[in-house]
């Protein structure tokens, strides 16, 4: 749904027939400046240059071959039935790329902790696992782990929980950790160990997200002022459902090396018209691109929103190299060309040169990708091409629809709305 005539949240320029990078920067770092409750959604990419590979560039982990791991794909690391099958791979893989020394935090995350102390932070939902935000600062209250964390771990027959730390002796001696928790048999009334293989306190493929996150997003829907989107691709659900959970008047700000986009599909269209809120955003998602390394982007915003790093108030070291003018090489069509108005490049853009083919709706090809979708009442998966009930309200609320009828009555009170929608493949970026 989109209504062009509308007017978006901030103009880049005040002369739309001559535009210049110095101007199109200078509004994104004013719009920032007034900001007070600003949401951050930050992924991989944010910790690239601190020697912790992502996932999907060129030497990522998933262009790893899996048969050193005597897996068929590097997907399959991160799979909950893979992992409860034969969790031995996983550790393997761990004790390889995991075990990082001295890894500090980098420019991007100081940004963010300077962020927060500048009072501008309401909240960054982290789909990182390595704790770097904290270390650079940023409040932990403020921090929600969307996928988790590597600080703890837990047994995945009792659930006890204990600190990553406390298990890294066996994986280092290449052994599977096994809970050590004493539970007395009824017998013999002796204690024995539980023996559960210990699963570290990520959110593997095939898990549900935590509560916490989806009770911060309610809590935040009402006071958000601006949505940052860092170093991620957007292709992970539901994470890449957040921008559009949001009222469509917050500006979006995209800071990755290249270009995201989340196709509209059925629920977001609803939620639109629940909210009586339309999007009048026309064939693009975000307000602005600023593509290139996140590091190359943030020091620029310091050193342009005058922010000092540390208590020694010495100026943060900033990439200086601005390019004279925007150019993007894609085919100035209809359907891109709110995209390239609106993208600013820093070093290390990657824009490849598409064709958009008149049938999309997107600039980029999307791929089909998977998602797993469990009910809230019944706790089971509801299968590929089966009815989802999606609460309109709620982030991720879903129910099968045999428990739809009694749940949806309880669930506060029978006051949400509901859509049918049925759970298939989606498209991601």
């Amino acid at each position: 749904m989109s209504n062009a005539s509308k007017e978006a949240p901030f103009p880049l320029y005040k002369n739309k027939g001559k535009r210049t990078f110095e101007e199109g920067f200078a509004s994104v770092t004013s719009l920032l400046r007034g900001k007070k409750n600003i949401l951050v959604l930050a992924g991989a990419g944010l910790s690239v240059s601190c020697g912790i590979p992502d996932f999907r560039s060129e030497d990522g982990l998933y262009s790893m071959d899996a048969s050193d791991f005597g897996l068929s794909s590097p997907e399959e690391l991160f799979d909950l039935e893979t992992f409860d099958y034969d969790p031995a791979p996983f550790y393997k893989f761990f004790k390889t790329y995991f075990q990082k020394v001295d890894v500090k935090p980098s420019i991007s995350h100081n940004f963010l902790a300077l962020l927060d102390r500048n009072k501008m932070l309401r909240r960054i939902y982290t789909q990182n696992i390595d704790g770097l935000e904290e270390m650079a600062g940023v409040s932990l209250n403020k921090i929600v782990h969307a996928h988790g964390s590597l600080r703890y771990a837990s047994c995945r027959v009792c659930r006890h929980r204990v600190r990553t730390s406390e298990i890294m002796d066996d994986i280092e001696s290449g052994k599977v950790p096994l809970c050590k928790r004493q539970k007395e048999t009824k017998k013999k009334k002796r204690k024995l160990n539980c023996g559960g293989v210990i699963k570290p306190g990520i959110t593997f493929f095939g898990e549900k997200l935590g509560d916490e996150v989806g009770r911060s997003l309610e809590a935040d829907y009402s006071e958000a002022d601006a949505i940052i989107v860092i170093g991620t691709s957007l292709s992970v659900a539901p994470m890449n459902k957040i921008i559009r959970y949001f009222p469509c008047n917050i500006p979006r700000i995209l800071i990755n090396r290249n270009i995201v986009d989340v196709p509209q599909n059925k629920i977001n269209e609803a939620t639109d018209l629940n909210h009586n809120d339309i999007d009048f955003r026309d064939a693009y998602m975000f307000d602005v691109h600023l593509l290139g390394n996140c590091d190359a982007i943030t020091s620029a915003l310091m050193k342009a929103m005058d922010f000092i790093l540390e208590e020694n108030l010495q100026k943060v070291n900033t990439i200086n190299h601005f390019p004279s003018a925007c150019s993007i090489p894609l085919s100035l069509t209809d359907k891109n060309r709110n995209i390239i108005e609106r993208t600013l490049l820093f070093h290390g853009a990657q824009i490849p040169e598409i064709e958009v083919k008149a049938s999309s709706n997107s600039i980029l090809d999307t791929l089909k990708c998977d998602q797993k979708i469990y009910c809230d009442a019944c706790q089971q998966q509801i299968l590929p091409g089966t009815k989802v009930m999606k609460c309109l309200k709620c982030f991720n609320f879903d129910l099968c629809f045999n428990c739809y009828s009694q749940k949806s009555k309880t669930h506060f009170n029978g006051k949400h709305r509901f859509i049918e929608d049925t759970n298939c493949f989606i498209d991601n970026d």
